[in-house]
């Protein structure tokens, strides 16, 4: 991909490239960091970007693949100097709704196919780039359709119309292809207002949990791709 594409192609999302080496890098030497938040074995999948956001840039709130993004994690490059700070929310297994900002370096961790998550208030600045990655457990996951799973967790009753009262007293919510917005709420969703603030940058070593614990980030270490490439050119010697 020629380097100048990210730029001709603005002002909203520019690159999709899931090859382009650095990112690929990130997938694979960073790989014990959600195994270590997670507790759990994980397999690499996909790293998206570096993905480059201009001005006036939204992602409506959604949920990702059930199968293979299952541990998340993002990590944001750098913004520009003109930005302001554009923060993800993220809804937790509780019901509350978190307002993220992050600093260049942070990471956060997120299961990506059950959190509704996004950034639905309008980014403004000139550019803003970030790095997202996902991986999901080593161990039976892909025994079991997680897509048709999905379709068994929906409600009986979600079949009955709503009543005219429901009606009046949920908030209009409008489906844009994969993704859904409020529109007649600021930030295109309604429960941003009401949002637990959170900010970088973090501290190394440690992560924090939806209800500010702090906790070591026990990281393992793992073969780095140039002991992987040093083993394999060794091992065709033999």
């Amino acid at each position: 991909m020629p380097s100048n594409t990210c730029i001709a192609r603005g002002p909203y999302l520019c690159s999709h490239n899931t090859t382009f080496w650095p990112s690929i890098q990130v997938l694979q030497e960073l790989h014990a960091y959600p195994e270590a938040w997670a507790g759990m074995d994980l397999i690499p999948y996909r790293a998206y970007g570096f993905r480059v956001y201009r001005n006036q840039s939204a992602l409506w709130m959604h949920v990702d693949k059930p199968q293979t993004h299952v541990l998340s994690f993002i990590l944001h490059i750098d913004s520009s100097e003109d930005s302001e700070p554009w923060p993800i929310f993220i809804e937790d297994f509780n019901g509350n709704t978190h307002e993220v900002v992050l600093t260049h370096g942070d990471m956060l961790f997120y299961e990506s196919s059950k959190c509704f998550h996004g950034r639905p208030r309008r980014f403004n600045g000139s550019w803003y780039s970030s790095v997202f990655v996902h991986y999901y457990p080593k161990h039976g996951w892909m025994d079991v359709d997680r897509e048709l799973e999905s379709h068994y967790a929906i409600p009986p009753i979600w079949r009955r119309p709503p009543s005219s009262y429901e009606q009046e007293q949920t908030e209009r919510l409008e489906m844009r292809a994969t993704s859904m917005i409020h529109p007649n709420c600021p930030d295109n969703w309604c429960l941003t207002k009401n949002a637990i603030k959170w900010g970088g940058p973090g501290e190394e070593g440690f992560w924090i949990d939806p209800l500010g614990r702090r906790h070591i980030l026990n990281v393992k270490s793992r073969p780095t791709s140039a002991s992987r490439n040093t083993a394999s050119r060794n091992d065709d010697e033999l």
